[in-house]
């Protein structure tokens, strides 16, 4: 995004909402921080991620609203939740929601809703259905509350993980000051998020706590026509929470119907994702990686062979989505000069013990941040397929259920004679 459209989108959103009516909302401090050695805001983050990333299990109450025109268009929502790290589930956590949901217009309702690690589930009561989905194909299943309230943890990976778990921030911040919330002194920090892959995500306020540098509130800005801001508040926040598996599996109650959403059409000859940075037909720049064996791999070396490279980290659901077609190109293709690499980038667990428990056995090359910037990649997975003459010859960003089928056929094409 170009800098006079971020200063025109600025302006535009201070123009919609006063600043003292939008402090007064968002909770935004007012004032100007003292102008004694601010704490850099990068550094919280990353301590932040840190803190994040060794909880395996919690419990929150959060309360969630919209202002601007997300204040017509998500329900509020008062929840408790408690959540565990799924490692089977794309979403990254198991949960279960309970609290009272407001649509906009409407009447209180019953909020309950529950993911297993495979199923999504709603129970509308007032409406004797239970909405069910997945974590690819949710429908109505999150947008009945329980998504906003787990917002945070499921855009970690993107918001902070990627952002600031390296040894660089990769998008600008600030640090705001210090501000209150649900009984916790907060460290306030702007981040930029402009210039990622999602193009309704503008900006955000992340409020880390001092004690124990867990998130208190986060308040994300969305350009979509039309400014607005999703606010969520977290209180009681406890690590540790003890639950069963059984905890996050909802039954159906006798009577009621079950609602699962419908599949979306596809058609095969609109590219819906987006092209990767390296455009088709460039010279794939050359990098040297090592494995898992602690052998090192170098692209050039491959001349004369096609190339298929997957940006991808333990965290990510999309990546684990795609690792079973990448398996069976692999086991395909191995023979016929195709070669798989896992190029591991952005990572907080163990890619090893991942493949492992898996059954994944094609290479998987550590470290490969530099090599993702390198490539230009915004967010993962992110797929580069290098032919037989070192040039790009497919770059996708995101899972596409059907990639595995157009990859064979790409295969099938470089190498018909």
């Amino acid at each position: 995004m170009s800098l006079w459209m971020k200063l025109a989108l600025a302006a535009a959103t201070f123009a919609l909402v006063p600043p003292a009516a939008l402090a007064q909302e968002t909770g935004n401090p007012s004032g100007t921080p003292a102008q004694d050695a601010k704490p850099r805001p990068w550094e919280i983050m990353k301590v932040s991620h840190e803190a994040v990333s060794a909880v395996q299990s919690l419990s929150f109450r959060a309360s969630t609203h919209g202002v601007g025109h997300k204040a017509t268009r998500m329900p509020a929502v008062e929840a408790t939740v408690i959540a565990a790290r799924s490692k089977g589930g794309i979403l990254g956590w198991k949960f279960l929601a309970e609290g009272i949901a407001r649509d906009p217009g409407k009447k209180d309702r019953r909020l309950l809703a529950a993911y297993d690690g495979e199923t999504i589930r709603s129970v509308r009561e007032h409406e004797r259905k239970v909405i069910e989905g997945s974590a690819s194909n949710p429908g109505e299943a999150m947008s009945d509350g329980a998504g906003w309230v787990m917002t945070w943890l499921i855009r970690w990976p993107d918001m902070v993980h990627k952002c600031f778990g390296g040894d660089e921030p990769l998008v600008p911040s600030r640090y705001e000051g210090l501000f209150e919330v649900a009984g916790e002194m907060c460290h306030v920090i702007y981040v930029d998020y402009s210039e990622l892959a999602d193009p309704t995500l503008f900006d955000a306020w992340w409020y880390i706590a001092e004690r124990d540098s867990l998130p208190r509130r986060v308040e994300m800005h969305f350009i979509e026509g039309s400014d607005g801001f999703t606010v969520l508040t977290l209180s009681d926040l406890k690590p540790g929470a003890s639950a069963s598996d059984s905890v996050f599996s909802l039954g159906t109650p006798q009577g009621f119907e079950i609602i699962k959403p419908t599949e979306p059409e596809r058609d095969p000859h609109r590219r819906a994702l987006a092209r990767a940075g390296i455009p088709i037909g460039q010279a794939a720049p050359d990098w040297t990686l090592t494995d898992l064996e602690g052998r090192e791999h170098t692209l050039s070396k491959y001349r004369g062979k096609i190339v298929i490279m997957d940006f991808w980290a333990t965290w990510c659901g999309p990546c684990r989505l795609a690792m079973p077609g990448l398996q069976r190109l692999h086991e395909k293709y191995k023979d016929q000069g195709v070669v798989v690499f896992g190029m591991n980038s952005w990572e907080s667990g163990d890619p090893g013990a991942f493949m492992k428990e898996n059954d994944f056995t094609y290479t998987t090359l550590l470290k490969a941040d530099p090599v993702a910037q390198l490539y230009q990649v915004s967010g993962i997975p992110t797929f580069y397929i290098v032919g037989p003459d070192g040039k790009v010859v497919l770059s996708e960003v995101g899972y596409d259920p059907d990639f595995e089928k157009n990859v064979s056929d790409l295969i099938e094409r470089l190498t018909s004679p």
